[in-house]
């Protein structure tokens, strides 16, 4: 499945599954997708400036009506702090509602009522026999409002701002799928800038547990980055990978890459998996980028500060020369000695 997404002429396509990950560094094009996808779930009415969002997201060239998914976006510290906040329209505050409809806290409230109703009525006693005619009273049905007057902490009564990012989406994250276990709907979690919130290893974690809640509930996340090295790549999530630049590119499964790898890499070489999405993961930002340039002098000055700096580079591998010339030449060079500008990767 893809959703699509229009801006004027043009169509933005990009692939439907349980993760995807939005790379490149067209932050303009990347911000007008999330933008459409957050407004077009969020229900909320369109504003006179916004007319180019209006009715431009299609999902497999099909019309889908606004409540198709819920969208829930995060793109700073503070919305993953809304998320869990006590408030008016928050998350945690639906939850909390759906716990107090549970009969055995029903009870227990009922019975701190009993007890305040006792408090009052010596209250009041006292004011009658101090002042005169006078007595206090309070609404028995706002119950509700006391647990909603409360506030969530961490361990050890941190507050939610001394937390890490980290453990504010593992939070966050548990209790959307526990919302979902109580109201199952369609969810679309677009997390923006995910490279500026978590470091790769937590985001590794952070797609594990949502893989693991989206077994379960229809959970469709949306991560947007562009920092070099930092896309998850593997075999099953190569198909959410979709890179935004000039060109939008989705991939095809692994097993076409490491054909097209094979059959036109300038020499003779067997890379592994693991080799390959190492290169990916290096080179992934950057595809479909016109006259990207590959620059020798950039990484000589780069080494030259690193070793200011007393840290060291590794050069990776040892460059043949048939490696050089490919790179070179603005064609594919390949070992047949015949040359294409159009051998291009179909997805």
């Amino acid at each position: 499945m893809n959703i699509e997404v229009k801006n004027k002429n043009e169509i933005y396509e990009i692939p439907l599954c349980s993760i995807i990950q939005l790379c490149g560094e067209n932050i303009k094009k990347k911000e007008f997708i999330c933008y459409s996808l957050e407004k077009y779930f969020s229900l909320s009415k369109y504003m006179a400036w916004e007319d180019k969002y209006k009715d431009n997201i299609r999902i497999n060239g099909q019309e889908v009506g606004r409540q198709y998914f819920k969208s829930v976006v995060i793109s700073s510290r503070e919305d993953l702090i809304k998320i869990l906040k006590i408030s008016k329209t928050s998350m945690m505050t639906k939850y909390v509602e759906q716990c107090y409809m549970k009969f055995d806290f029903q009870v227990i409230l009922e019975q701190i009522s009993d007890m305040l109703d006792r408090i009052f009525i010596s209250m009041n006693n006292e004011i009658k026999s101090i002042i005169g005619d006078f007595e206090l009273d309070y609404q028995k049905n706002s119950m509700i409002n006391i647990l909603l007057s409360s506030q969530l902490f961490g361990g050890d009564e941190n507050p939610l701002e001394s937390l890490s990012n980290r453990e504010l989406f593992m939070g966050g994250i548990s209790l959307l799928a526990e919302m979902q276990k109580t109201n199952p709907q369609k969810i679309l979690l677009i997390v923006k800038n995910v490279d500026h919130l978590l470091d790769f290893e937590e985001y590794c974690n952070l797609l594990k547990n949502i893989e693991n809640i989206s077994k379960y509930s229809e959970i469709y996340s949306i991560f947007t980055m562009s920092l070099r090295n930092y896309v998850f790549v593997n075999a099953e999530k190569i198909g959410g990978i979709c890179v935004i630049n000039e060109e939008i590119y989705t991939f095809p499964d692994m097993e076409h890459i490491k054909t097209f790898i094979k059959s036109y890499y300038p020499i003779e070489e067997d890379l592994s998996e693991k080799e390959i999405y190492k290169s990916l993961r290096s080179i992934i930002h950057k595809l479909g980028k016109e006259n990207e340039e590959i620059n020798l002098k950039e990484n000589v000055i780069f080494k030259l500060f690193q070793n200011s700096m007393c840290y060291e580079t590794v050069f990776d591998t040892d460059v043949n020369s048939l490696e050089i010339a490919f790179l070179k030449n603005n064609c594919f060079v390949v070992r047949t000695g015949n040359s294409s500008c159009k051998s291009k990767l179909k997805v």
